[in-house]
């Protein structure tokens, strides 16, 4: 949410986002805690380090970004027991701005993937849209 709100996303996109992770909480667990073990790496191989500055940073941002003043989200982060979280953004976000800073780019043409799948004018229900009929479907019995 703290990377979220601080990139400018709003309040209901950040919902919408969390509903996706908590229906794909399994392999988005997975993937995040193999991000974060790799970026920690990193962070400690590269003696990356948060500093009071940084934290100041980042709540000013938030801050800006929800409409609260720096004072009320510093007491919000520090009440919940969440500062952890900032730090492991700001190194993170530190150790994703050293890759950018080494990485090579290089442009390649993008190819969909092709699906082989087609759609079908029917609901879940088994009728066809604007179909008044009973359909096809057998009424369920008890």
């Amino acid at each position: 949410m703290l990377e979220l709100r601080s990139s400018g996303f709003g309040e209901d996109e950040i919902r919408l986002y969390l509903n996706e992770l908590r229906q794909n909480s399994q392999a988005a667990t997975a993937r995040a805690l193999k991000e974060h073990f790799i970026f920690e790496r990193i962070a400690d191989d590269e003696k990356i380090e948060d500093a009071p500055e940084d934290h100041e940073v980042e709540i000013q941002l938030i801050a800006r970004q929800s409409g609260e003043t720096p004072r009320r989200v510093r007491a919000r982060l520090e009440k919940s027991g969440r500062m952890d979280v900032l730090r492991n953004h700001i190194i993170e976000r530190k150790v994703v701005d050293l890759i950018l800073a080494n990485a090579q780019f290089k442009d390649a043409a993008y190819r969909p993937e092709r699906v082989d799948a087609e759609a079908l004018d029917r609901s879940a229900g088994g009728k066809s849209e604007g179909d008044k009929s009973e359909g096809d479907i057998p009424e369920a019995l008890p």
